[in-house]
């Protein structure tokens, strides 16, 4: 087991040769206008402060796991109130930030896999889990304190995941929107469900470095961030056994860091850009979807508008498209994306669907062509899910929608009813698990009587 799970790590975090003209083709997407401005810079490389670092430890979630040292942030904090202590940490987060010198432990990583739905055979099935040692999330964390204010208002629109004032369940109502209004006009217009295969995981190095200084990042910090992400070796725990030999992670971002989230945005943006700025892709325009005289007499903004080409939450992407010309073009820069990042979409995993609901044999032809054999629409037996918003086309769909939530719930409230739980215990679990997924759902579910 370890032998099979070292072999397929050390294949998927070696990287794959890109393409320098792909990389200038997305650097190309980012304009002057997105990028961090140059009086803003010096504040991003300023060394951190020991109030700053004493911030970042007491912002941390506390009984997190801690890394191969064992340190929680609860015995860090102690560790840090103490003068001499924290003037260490200080200069080492300096030397950190400024030299792009780290100690040695936070470059070691022990990887966790967490089962997925699928064959759990199949390790690409797994999530992997880097456990971080705390000091080193707590530097990560203060960095992605320092660029979000600046990246939030760079990172395109319809990227809502892992950002500031950006909610999930406004992609969830876009396309109910627009398949209520499909339906209604019979439109052949359809949404493709994309899957990138490993997305976190295939990330270049070299590739994100053009993006972050292209987005206005510094050089010296972009050169921290590179190389305390793709310098790290991990060692992989698999049921309680910790491989021996180290595995270099020379591509990929390590989830379980602060940082690795906001990194993802920047390096997909571009790709996100080279399907929104496109002028020849058509997408779901609503003043030629809508019926007549039912378009709001409103100017579009970004959180308005009357044209949707592509939706984003991190990885999670539903592209819409016209006809086969915008497949042909969203091709294109799936092409371009890939040869740039090492990236790699899943054809056989992705899923289509028919906005209207109706059975639609052309697209269902033209898209066999291209290894999507998966298209809903109202003769699919089960709904399909979005973002955890189940799509329906038909009322079967629809009940069976609602009794797959139904025993979603009641199968919960069965387990934790088996725990002698206290009230607030109860009305914790009611909140954080269980109310949680109804009120998820009722946002953007409609349901039957």
């Amino acid at each position: 087991m370890q032998d099979a799970a070292v072999c397929f790590y050390r294949k998927l975090y070696t990287t794959d040769p890109i393409d320098s003209t792909s990389i200038s083709e997305l650097r190309n997407t980012i304009p002057a206008t997105a990028q961090i401005p140059a009086n803003s810079q010096p504040t991003l490389e300023t060394p951190f402060t020991i109030d700053d670092i004493l911030t970042g430890t007491q912002r941390s979630p506390n009984h997190s796991n801690p890394g191969t040292d064992g340190l929680p942030y609860e015995i860090l904090a102690v560790l840090l109130s103490h003068q001499q202590t924290a003037q260490l940490a200080q200069a080492v987060f300096k030397d950190a930030l400024t030299l792009g010198i780290f100690p040695d432990s936070w470059i070691t990583t022990c990887m966790c896999l967490l089962p997925k739905k699928g064959d759990l055979t199949d390790l690409r099935n797994f999530r992997p889990i880097s456990l971080i040692n705390c000091d080193a999330k707590i530097f990560t964390r203060l960095l992605n304190q320092r660029l979000m204010p600046h990246m939030q208002q760079l990172i395109s629109p319809q990227q809502l995941g892992f950002m500031p004032n950006r909610f999930i369940g406004e992609h969830g109502f876009t396309l109910q929107t627009t398949k209520l209004l499909a339906t209604t006009t019979h439109s052949s217009t359809i949404a493709l469900l994309l899957d990138q295969e490993k997305a976190y995981d295939r990330i270049h190095p070299e590739y994100l470095q053009h993006i972050m200084l292209q987005f206005g990042i510094p050089q010296s910090l972009t050169h921290c961030i590179i190389s305390l992400f793709f310098s790290t070796n991990i060692q992989i725990n698999i049921n309680g056994h910790i491989t021996t030999a180290p595995l270099p992670q020379e591509r990929g971002l390590r989830q379980g860091d602060p940082l690795s989230p906001l990194l993802f945005n920047i390096a997909f943006d571009p790709f996100l850009r080279s399907i929104h700025q496109n002028p020849e892709f058509g997408g779901f325009h609503v003043q030629q979807e809508a019926p007549p005289h039912s378009t709001p007499s409103v100017s579009p903004t970004h959180r308005n508008p009357l044209q949707y080409k592509i939706l984003a939450y991190a990885d999670d992407t539903l592209v819409y498209l016209r006809n086969s010309a915008d497949f042909l073009l969203l091709q294109n820069s799936i092409n371009t994306y890939m040869k740039a990042s090492n990236a790699l979409l899943n054809y056989r995993k992705t899923i289509a669907i028919s906005l209207s609901g109706r059975p639609q044999p052309d697209w269902r032809e033209f898209l066999a062509t291209h290894q999507i054999h998966q298209m809903h629409d109202r003769s699919s037996p089960d709904p399909v899910t979005y973002l955890g918003y189940p799509i329906c086309s038909s009322l079967s769909q629809r009940n069976l929608a609602f009794q797959q939530l139904y025993n979603n719930i009641q199968q919960c409230i069965h387990i934790h009813s088996q725990r002698n739980l206290s009230i607030r215990g109860r009305a914790t679990v009611l909140n954080t698990l269980i109310f949680s997924k109804l009120w998820h759902v009722m946002r953007n579910f409609i349901f039957t009587k």
